[in-house]
């Protein structure tokens, strides 16, 4: 896919999308991904001259985000992952004068004239590196949000694009980058999303403050980024314990069951660092949760949709290297270890 004609039409249906008007919902998942990309869409929203409003929410939560947010904005953006399912785009293709979905997931959509799709549907990227080069078509000058879109790469984006955006970066920010100073503010947002909703508030509100001098963050000068710095050991030595003790390894695929529902989105992200394929999931009868992060090269959602395919009740959303599905606890272990088998032996003959 040419980069700058994407980038040229993606710039183009965003701002046609947003024309007219006035505050924009931004609806972002728990994980340093959506952090990220929501800081460079609030930004380019800004230059708009247009407000925004930031939302955490989870796919099986989707609903309720659509509804809650009718009193503050006009318009729905939904970051990274989607409602999984028609439902919730349905819904909220009748609250709002227009709803979008800026993702690089295979699964399909429902759009309309009042429903827009902004995605890159290649392996290794992210949210935030598409939102970077849309930023960078719409003004050279966005140059200097770089920084932030490396923020969201962590475990996910290994194109050559995203090499690319760490070459631009380091002509931009070249001590942050010969400082291994990402790397920190990477695990300061994997730490926020490990915490919940009020820690990636916390996060989005660092990046905010620190937006045009990436050493506000990385020093702790500003108050924000100081707390949430000061979460980072308890979070590397929870998350190591949490590492430690898998529910299952076979191959290079490790399972893993998280503690609380938003926790399942960075425990893979953080897993994908020490196995090729991450699975993280949560029990909550009637429903299995699931986050699966795997090499680039795999069609997740092609593969849960085979599986899939004679189980009663599911739903999910993935693409290249990622998915995330929602399905009947009863059946949760039982797909998972289809799944594990069915992708040892694809990244076995790698």
């Amino acid at each position: 896919m040419e980069v700058e004609g994407w980038a040229e039409r993606a710039a183009r249906i965003l701002e046609d999308s947003l024309r007219g008007i006035e505050r924009v919902g931004i609806v972002l998942p728990p994980t340093p991904d959506g952090i990220a990309s929501s800081v460079i869409l609030s930004e380019l929203c800004s230059q708009m001259s247009i407000d925004s409003e930031f939302l955490v929410s989870l796919p099986e939560t989707s609903l309720d985000a659509v509804e809650s947010m009718v009193s503050k904005c006009d318009y729905l953006i939904f970051l990274e992952l989607p409602p999984h399912g028609y439902g919730p785009i349905s819904v909220a293709r009748d609250l709002y004068k227009g709803l979008m979905v800026i993702d690089h997931g295979s699964t399909e959509i429902p759009t309309s004239w009042s429903v827009s799709r902004v995605r890159y549907p290649l392996g290794g990227v992210s949210t935030s590196l598409m939102l970077y080069l849309i930023s960078c078509y719409l003004s050279k000058e966005n140059d200097y949000l770089s920084w932030i879109a490396l923020s969201g790469f962590r475990s996910k984006c290994s194109s050559e694009l995203c090499d690319d955006v760490k070459r631009r970066s380091q002509l931009y920010w070249p001590d942050l980058m010969e400082e291994n100073a990402i790397g920190l503010i990477q695990r300061a947002l994997s730490a926020a999303c490990f915490e919940g909703e009020e820690w990636i508030m916390i996060a989005i509100s660092s990046l905010q403050d620190s937006i045009d001098d990436p050493w506000w963050f990385v020093k702790g000068s500003s108050a924000t980024s100081s707390i949430l710095r000061s979460k980072l050991p308890e979070f590397e030595r929870r998350m190591r314990e949490l590492l430690a003790e898998p529910f299952m390894v076979e191959g290079g695929t490790g399972l893993w069951e998280v503690n609380e529902p938003y926790q399942r989105f960075v425990v893979s992200i953080e897993a994908r660092m020490m196995t090729r394929v991450a699975v993280s999931f949560f029990y909550d009868p009637p429903l299995g949760l699931v986050y699966v992060l795997a090499p680039q090269s795999i069609d997740l959602y092609a593969e849960a949709s085979h599986l899939l395919r004679n189980e009663p009740e599911w739903s999910a959303f993935g693409g290249m290297g990622f998915l995330s599905m929602i399905i009947s606890s009863n059946a949760m272990l039982n797909v998972l270890i289809r799944l594990k088998d069915r992708l040892n032996s694809m990244i076995g003959r790698d």
